[in-house]
């Protein structure tokens, strides 16, 4: 999958499935809906992604962006290292959100957000392409648009809307997976070592804030 290439750049080939990685890398992607993480990015800029797309969706940016992440992380380590690596993964998600409602008290209500997030984004780079659109455009644009026509909070929500402002959310998911990827790499490498040497991640890795 083209869009998650750079992310394999730096991540070693290592077995179909690791039980113990595939749950310290859920548990990290649990952690980052918490304040503070967000893939180590600053809100200055989650801000800066967002400045070429419509001020009336800026506020739905930010929670679109860090699914897009989780999403697009669980799908590098899925082509690294296997479809039950990501399954258990993104159960160990689930799991480290279910965990820890008392750290993050809309826990419950980002699982079901990523249930129904999740669905659209496998949607959308499973899909047929749309003649209509064209079969050069990249996946993340229809990524883009799924956020943008089945949230009910966006203008353009059920609106063909949602095609043209597609474009400008595409480039603000993009320039933030591009700004993410050293973290992203990091929590998918460091999840695939010993179990000895778990215990000497990073700390903004293994803790719910910053």
């Amino acid at each position: 999958m083209g869009f998650v290439g750079n992310l394999l750049r730096r991540i070693a080939r290592g077995p179909k499935f690791d039980r113990p990685a595939a749950e310290f890398l859920g548990a990290a992607l649990a952690r980052q809906f918490a304040p503070g993480n967000r893939f180590d990015l600053t809100d200055e800029q989650f801000r800066a992604f967002a400045r070429n797309v419509d001020p009336k969706l800026r506020g739905l940016i930010d929670r679109w962006t860090v699914f897009y992440l989780v999403w697009v992380t669980l799908e590098a380590a899925r082509v690294a290292y296997g479809d039950e690596f990501r399954r258990e993964a993104l159960a160990a998600v689930y799991r480290g959100l279910a965990n820890n409602y008392n750290r993050l008290p809309n826990a419950a209500k980002f699982a079901a957000s990523m249930r129904f997030w999740f669905e659209h984004m496998d949607g959308a780079v499973n899909d047929d392409i749309d003649d209509t659109v064209g079969s050069d455009v990249p996946r993340i644009y229809f990524i883009a648009t799924r956020f943008l026509w089945f949230d009910v909070r966006s203008f353009c929500y059920e609106s063909p809307e949602a095609m043209k402002e597609g474009f400008k959310v595409a480039g603000a998911l993009g320039a933030a997976q591009d700004a993410a990827t050293p973290f992203i790499n990091a929590m998918v490498e460091r999840a695939t070592m010993s179990s000895r040497r778990l215990l000497l991640a990073p700390a903004r890795l293994l803790t719910w804030s910053k």
